[in-house]
């Protein structure tokens, strides 16, 4: 309120006081906690891949922080928001660096740190990164579906969910078979499938992160027995996700919808 008073009174200092906010120490955190609303990754629970055991109770908030801390560290160190999801590293705590493949870790040291991934994923900063997977599983049904929306509705605020669609009320919903059919050729089904699939086909060799906690190189063909779309984005055809991240950097939407975020905030 006060530095409101203040403008108010003297526009012309608004540009100083815009440099003292974008130097302060806690413009990272700060930001980090506004990010939380769209990654959504403060749940109670993840599963702790290669174990059927309960996760420590502070696993939940460690994979929780690992997209916060990475996004923070962006901030802090004056990155560009493109490696939002074009970094080939990324940001964990000791409990992490002890389960996810990542090497660089400092045990002495502890803390939060940046590690770069080792199983041989893609560059693609929070698009790769087990934070991101285990916040939005998926199963031997909606083939990465899920996690293609939630990185539609993250990076481009574009939400297949709430789009207006006239959805078809004569397909069979238990019937494998049928749906498979309706979405290529149902007009209601294919006005978002035919997007969706290709962009949820990039993220096959991650199918199975939740059980290994590993990305799959030889899975990068699966989509053929998956979704059945060749993986691409904005019309244009990739094989990776580093390959997707490139399209989306470039896409008008990925600049307007963080200003979007920031100015809802």
């Amino acid at each position: 309120m006060q530095e409101l008073q203040h403008i108010t009174r003297h526009p012309d200092d608004l540009s100083t006081l815009l440099d003292t906010f974008v130097h302060d120490p806690a413009l990272g955190t700060v930001l980090a906690d506004l990010a939380a609303r769209w990654l959504r990754p403060r749940i109670d629970n993840y599963p702790q891949p290669g174990t059927e055991d309960d996760p420590a109770p502070t696993f939940a908030h460690s994979v929780a922080e690992e997209s916060l801390r990475f996004f923070r560290y962006i901030v802090d160190a004056d990155r560009p928001y493109s490696e939002f999801i074009t970094a080939n590293y990324t940001m964990v705590n000791k409990e992490l660096a002890a389960i996810w493949p990542v090497e660089g870790y400092d045990h002495l040291q502890g803390g939060w740190q940046k590690v770069t991934y080792t199983d041989g994923r893609p560059a693609a900063g929070y698009l790769s990164m087990n934070a991101f997977f285990l916040r939005y599983l998926t199963d031997g049904i909606n083939f990465n579906r899920g996690r293609a929306n939630a990185a539609s509705r993250i990076i481009m605020c574009d939400d297949y969910l709430v789009r207006p669609i006239d959805f078809p009320r004569n397909v069979d919903l238990t019937d494998e078979t049928g749906i498979k059919s309706a979405i290529r050729t149902n007009a209601g089904c294919a006005s978002c499938h035919s997007t969706l699939d290709p962009l949820a086909s990039y993220f096959a060799p991650f199918t199975d992160l939740e059980g290994t906690g590993r990305y799959d190189a030889d899975m990068l063909e699966d989509w053929i027995d998956m979704t059945g779309a060749e993986p691409a984005f904005g019309g244009r055809n990739g094989i990776t996700i580093a390959d997707l991240a490139q399209k989306m950097v470039v896409d008008s939407r990925f600049a307007t919808c963080l200003t979007r975020r920031m100015y809802e905030s």
